[in-house]
């Protein structure tokens, strides 16, 4: 094995290693989402709303955690703004269609 060869491998390696860690990273944060909207359907979301700033500052681009926050917002006219973002911003995220759907619900109420 020559040296090219060697750090071809090498570059190889690291960029699979990286593409494992960050599905890694956005396959825990899908579950802590999932979780925690659950919670909020069960009523329990003065409890999550308690941890969400912690969740934002962990994952601060995640779709699935600006959704949450957005379902947190007690005031729909602040909470469109933020559905809007990620359907935008986020098309290809699982999360899009949930924050469509709930969008669909603001302007029906």
């Amino acid at each position: 094995m020559n040296k090219y060869t060697r750090s071809l491998s090498f570059i190889i390696v690291l960029v699979l290693g990286a593409v494992f860690c960050y599905t890694e990273v956005m396959a825990q944060s899908d579950n802590l989402v999932r979780n925690r909207l659950k919670r909020v359907a069960l009523g329990q979301a003065d409890e999550v709303r308690t941890e969400l700033p912690d969740l934002l500052s962990e994952f601060p681009n995640d779709p699935g955690v600006k959704l949450l926050h957005a379902v947190l917002v007690d005031d729909a006219a602040r909470a469109l703004p933020l559905f809007e973002n990620i359907v935008r911003d986020y098309p290809q995220s699982e999360w899009a269609d949930d924050a469509q759907w709930r969008i669909v619900q603001i302007y029906a109420l």
